[in-house]
């Protein structure tokens, strides 16, 4: 009996695992569609470096999945310039938050991050 309780947790928490719908969100450099982000479960990240930068590294953290909110901290190498840090909160589909909006946030670049669906 007792091992058909282990096995009953066992498979709950293989159900719960898999029903995590992953986060997805699409980051823009000035337009253009730089990195297409998916996150999923908690404090799920990801980190990327920027194309025709390579010095410089973003990295998206899940905090909550709905409404979406990351952080995100760019980190550069070799630079005198501050790395950049914010917190960006994206509730609605197609939603969209740019970094301009974070005061003294520090970001070398301008990164906008939008959800797409």
């Amino acid at each position: 009996m007792k091992s058909l309780s282990v096995l009953l947790a066992a498979l709950s928490l293989s159900f719960a695992a898999q029903a995590v719908e992953p986060v997805l969100i699409d980051v823009y450099i000035d337009g253009k569609l730089q990195e297409q982000v998916k996150l999923a479960g908690a404090n799920a990240h990801y980190q990327f470096w920027v194309k025709n930068d390579l010095d410089t590294a973003l990295e998206v953290r899940l905090i909550a999945p709905e409404p979406i909110i990351v952080d995100i901290r760019e980190t550069t190498a070799g630079h005198d310039a501050p790395n950049g840090s914010g917190r960006v909160k994206l509730v609605g589909a197609r939603d969209s938050f740019s970094v301009a909006e974070l005061k003294n946030a520090g970001f070398r670049h301008q990164y906008t991050l939008v959800r797409p669906n």
